[in-house]
């Protein structure tokens, strides 16, 4: 059978496949069109009988990865798209976004003005009024509301599934996971209200940042709601973490773990918050020339909105609280929890890198660390055509110089970024 102009056989290079198994040397990957068609030995058996098949040969030291998925994306600034390209990212989701800024983005990539990654969409957060977060928010006032909002975003604007945050009580989330999981689409939630153990007995698929995960010795009852922004709440997240009550946390990590919940840290954005490894951006070139004034302004109105009322020792209280949460994570995967990724920042493209990181100090390997951007991130996601480098999924991969499974700093080492079939950022 011949081979289409498009069609080419990737080969020689290391394939580590985005589900955590073991790299495979010197294995082939056969694309035809925007799929995956073969893998390995099979690959090698197709492309023989294809004539007029391109042949790419990777050097040995080279690897081929999933393209990374980021699963928590606000900014919609058109310069963030060609950095998630450049670094590796072929997939974004946005947790959170106002519908019309939404579907300019979409239809400017989709136009390739400029190009980017797939873009999927939870929808705006469904929130109990006030909102935390206005600009990004759809508030409701009952639990018919949490239904009715649920169901709209999901069926008229076909969102890919929904994100439920800080202020929805128990009864209002599972009318929202009822109405997602109908559909068979995926619930993530930021929340606060409801606890995690909640959210899991509930059935809800995935939690991230903020959730309240841990329990204190100290701030019970009421006193887990005496906030009234989301700076005064963080101040409590704070304190909750300084006084973590480990036996009543570790139940929560065993509710999650056993209904197979999903956690998401996006853990560089507080390492931002708190001012530590400022070089995870400003050590990148493109952090000083992809972007402007006015990402810059709206970087500083989201940390202002999130710090504006801390006091010097509140941020001395924050930094501290760091190692615990860190000490959440390790737990939670030690247990056998499921880790995957987002940023939940602007400058993502860049920032996704470190958060892999902080998955390899906290326990995780490479591999697995590679896995929570790529198959994990796609298996919550509900979708089967990517993250992992298998027969029938996308070609949405990055070919890397070294092996990330050694040195993840090779996942910055890119000499092609696929989306689909096609090179979107430099060059086989």
């Amino acid at each position: 059978m011949g081979a289409g102009p498009e069609d080419l056989l990737l080969r020689g290079a290391t394939v580590i496949d985005g589900t955590g198994a073991v790299p495979s040397p010197r294995t082939s990957v056969l694309i035809e069109g925007s799929r995956i068609v073969a893998v390995g030995a099979r690959a090698d058996a197709l492309a023989a009988d294809s004539p007029g098949l391109r042949h790419v040969d990777l050097p040995a030291s080279a690897s081929i990865v999933p393209g990374l998925i980021d699963l928590h994306v606000h900014s919609t600034f058109p310069s963030e798209q060609g950095v998630y390209l450049s670094h590796g990212v072929t997939s974004v989701r946005y947790a959170g976004i106002d519908l019309p800024a939404w579907r300019t983005i979409r239809d400017r990539v989709a136009a390739d003005d400029p190009p980017g990654p797939r873009q999927f969409n939870l929808g705006p957060m469904i929130d109990r009024a006030p909102p935390s977060w206005p600009q990004w928010s759809s508030p409701i006032d009952s639990l018919d509301d949490a239904a009715r909002t649920a169901a709209r975003f999901l069926d008229d604007e076909h969102t890919d599934g929904l994100i439920a945050v800080q202020q929805l009580r128990p009864p209002d989330l599972r009318a929202a996971v009822e109405t997602a999981h109908e559909r068979g689409k995926p619930v993530t939630g930021q929340l606060w209200w409801t606890s995690a153990a909640e959210a899991a007995e509930i059935g809800i698929d995935q939690l991230d940042n903020t959730t309240r995960i841990a329990a204190s010795s100290e701030i019970t009852g009421d006193r887990l709601f005496s906030y009234r922004s989301v700076s005064e709440r963080m101040t409590l997240l704070t304190n909750l973490w300084l006084t973590v009550d480990w036996d009543a946390t570790d139940r929560m990590i065993e509710a999650m773990v056993r209904a197979d919940v999903a956690y998401g840290p996006t853990f560089v954005v507080f390492e931002q918050q708190a001012g530590i490894h400022p070089e995870t951006l400003d050590g990148d070139p493109a952090f000083d020339t992809a972007y402007g004034a006015a990402e810059t302004a709206a970087w500083g109105a989201f940390i202002h909105h999130i710090v504006n009322v801390w006091t010097k020792e509140d941020r001395a209280r924050f930094r501290r609280s760091i190692e615990v949460r860190l000490e959440w994570i390790r737990r939670f995967h030690a247990a056998g929890g499921r880790l995957v990724v987002g940023t939940d920042m602007q400058y993502g493209g860049i920032a996704i890198h470190r958060e892999l990181a902080i998955l390899a100090e906290v326990g995780l390997t490479n591999v697995q660390a590679i896995a929570a951007a790529t198959g994990e991130a796609a298996r919550v996601m509900r979708r089967d055509d990517l993250g992992v480098i298998a027969a029938g999924r996308f070609a949405d991969l990055v070919v890397v110089d070294g092996d990330p499974s050694v040195d993840l700093g090779a996942l910055r080492r890119i000499r092609a970024v696929m989306r689909g079939g096609q090179v979107v950022h430099g060059a086989l």
